[in-house]
């Protein structure tokens, strides 16, 4: 379906938060794949590449980079079967192929390899505080553990606290009791 120069509108996000979190510019994006920002944008229009409206009026669109390198392994592979394909037709032709989708893939292929490898660092990363957080979550069961204890036995403090202080009220109660009595039988002479 040809567009003949219009371009469709870039697919707002409702709301910032729903957006991907590996968001890039157009210029960080042709440097990552080697790509032109033509080739990025007739992606874009193609169905391609997803882009998201700019954060800021008049910025540029933001682009996925992992909808970015899934676009540009696709293009990848079909330059790969390209390749191959021109193997199949004369020499001249088949060289002519290859020379023209190589440079462009190798700069693509040097940028996916660091980005490759950021991630592998990144996942790294995320494993170590993984486990770090799973040491803390022990730590915090240890010391939840502890506490109960420890408010298991003042709960038991409080009881024992309680009946002695159940004891003294009616051990008050019955004394004092009795001393009224006495003291009213004194004054209606009754001893």
């Amino acid at each position: 379906m040809a567009n003949h120069g219009h371009r469709p509108a870039i697919p707002q996000g409702t709301m910032t938060d729903d957006r991907p979190t590996d968001l890039l510019t157009l210029k960080e994006a042709m440097a990552l794949t080697g790509r032109s920002e033509r080739s990025l944008r007739r992606w874009r229009q193609d169905g391609r590449l997803k882009a998201y409206a700019p954060l800021e009026p008049g910025g540029s669109p933001l682009v996925s980079k992992m909808d970015l390198m899934a676009a540009a392994t696709a293009m990848a592979a079909s330059a790969v079967v390209s390749v191959v394909d021109a193997a199949k037709r004369p020499r001249s032709a088949a060289v002519t192929a290859a020379r023209s989708a190589v440079p462009m893939n190798m700069a693509a292929m040097e940028g996916w390899q660091r980005s490759v490898i950021a991630l592998e660092r990144e996942v790294e990363d995320l494993k170590v505080q993984r486990e770090d957080l799973k040491a803390q979550r022990e730590d915090m069961r240890g010391q939840r553990d502890e506490a109960r204890k420890e408010l298991e036995g003042v709960r038991k403090e409080l009881a024992d606290v309680r009946a002695r202080s159940t004891a003294l009220e009616r051990e008050l109660a019955g004394g004092f009791a009795g001393l009224l009595k006495g003291k009213v039988r004194k004054r209606l002479n009754l001893d």
